[in-house]
């Protein structure tokens, strides 16, 4: 009950925080500009850089690249090069981008803002009016890692994988199902994403260079050394197509990942043949029943067992009860993988200044409970098996080892859909369904 009264508390400031959102646009407000991220330039100074300046010149650079919200650009260098023309269309980039609105022919246009920006904020900061009331936070698609895809660890999306979470939503967190919505407006959505994630991962490498590379904060620091100094385009133009040659490598690298993706997709193996479907027909045989009551049994084995080691997050029976205090990489960037406990209370004031630039207010990555049925990113076997195979970027759950023989260092694909088998097993369980 308590839990129940705690999500209607939740729906109605989502609901009062959105209705703000509808009425604040027609108060006279400035066009809105892309938020910069001071959050990962503040990690870097905590180290001893001095980003004020660079912090300006990266501004200038992505605007020239990118533009702004409500007037969107793709950097030259991707669409004067045949192998980055279909990344991202602009006709879809235009679509998706700017104010809500219609054509004649009824178009519609600025999508993004209409179905995104609430959570995710205009910048795709995760930040959006609705964020602080949402549990788990809105994506920052900023640092380009996605959870629920098609392709190995550590990889990018496809766009197919990013339509697909648009289609059916995130059971479970506040992102409904776009399925009703016409493809191409789901496609210009996922390439808008694209296309704010590309603009985040040049802005924060732009930062990791001027904190690493040049000598930000240094008083003899001359224009030449910076990322752009626009000074240098009429009194030194050699140097400065040098800098601007080099922030365009910042986007061919960003954007070669993407164009890598399909190449990455993970194939899924087939279950042993001896082991019938998920989920079982009614008319299921005692021989299948048994094969399956086995697969169920040796996956519980290894639910729990060394290798897999499902159980120390999930909990001995799956509950999510096993590890609960680790956090998510958009946390632990700022904090523990900065030298900054977040739960330390010398460190109190730190974390507000990180809170004070935008960053989320950090919360425990809570592992999946199997019982309740609601699984992010899928809940057919072979999204299941992904999820074991591959491992949740951006999350503490690692992609396993695939081997062909039974082995303490690994599983097999077999293995893994015996794993399958028993989550999916604990799921109709929590449902009150017969297995």
């Amino acid at each position: 009950m308590k839990r129940m009264d705690a999500e209607i508390r939740r729906k109605i400031a989502l609901g009062i925080a959105l209705l703000a959102l509808l009425i604040l646009p027609g108060c006279g407000t400035e066009p809105p500009d892309f938020r910069m991220n001071r959050v990962f330039a503040h990690k870097m100074e905590i180290h001893g850089a001095e980003l004020d300046t660079a912090i300006d010149d990266t501004q200038i650079a992505i605007t020239q690249l990118f533009g702004t919200p409500d007037e969107p650009l793709l950097p030259a260098v991707l669409t004067e090069n045949p192998d980055f023309q279909s990344l991202i269309q602009l006709e879809n980039l235009q679509r998706a981008a700017g104010a809500v609105a219609s054509d004649r022919d009824g178009t519609d246009r600025g999508l993004f803002r209409k179905h995104c920006s609430q959570c995710h904020g205009i910048s795709g900061d995760g930040n959006g009016p609705a964020s602080s009331l949402l549990n788990p936070y809105p994506r920052d698609f900023r640092m380009g890692v996605f959870k629920f895809k098609s392709t190995q660890y550590g990889a990018k999306p496809t766009v197919d994988d990013l339509v697909r979470t648009l289609r059916q939503g995130m059971p479970g967190t506040s992102m409904p199902s776009f399925h009703l919505y016409p493809a191409e407006d789901l496609t210009a959505l996922a390439q808008y994403v694209i296309y704010l994630t590309l603009r985040g991962e040049v802005e924060r490498a732009m930062y990791r260079d001027a904190a690493n590379e040049l000598g930000y904060g240094d008083p003899d620091q001359t224009p030449q050394d910076r990322l752009l100094a626009m000074e240098l385009k009429e009194s030194d133009p050699e140097a400065y197509q040098e800098q601007w040659d080099a922030i365009e490598d910042y986007v061919v690298a960003a954007a070669s990942r993407w164009i890598d993706a399909p190449e990455q997709v993970v194939a899924i193996a087939p279950p042993p043949e001896k082991i019938p479907a998920w989920p079982l027909a009614a008319d299921a045989t005692a021989d299948q029943q048994a094969e399956m009551a086995a697969s169920i049994a040796r996956g519980k084995a290894l639910f729990g067992g060394k290798v897999a080691n499902c159980a120390i997050c999930h909990g001995a029976d799956g509950r999510g009860d096993g590890q609960v205090n680790d956090y998510d990489d958009w946390t632990k960037e700022w904090t523990m993988r900065n030298g900054l406990d977040p739960k330390d209370p010398e460190k109190k004031q730190v974390v507000r200044e990180y809170l004070a630039l935008g960053a989320h207010k950090p919360r425990n990555i809570l592992p999946r409970d199997m019982h309740a049925g609601a699984f992010r990113g899928g809940d057919q076997p072979q999204d299941i098996y992904r999820r074991i195979v591959q491992g949740i970027d951006g999350t503490p759950m690692p992609a396993i080892n695939l081997v062909d023989q039974p082995s303490g260092s690994g599983l097999t694909t077999g293995d893994v859909w015996d794993i399958v088998h028993y989550v999916l097993s604990l799921s109709q369980t929590g449902r009150g369904e017969a297995l």
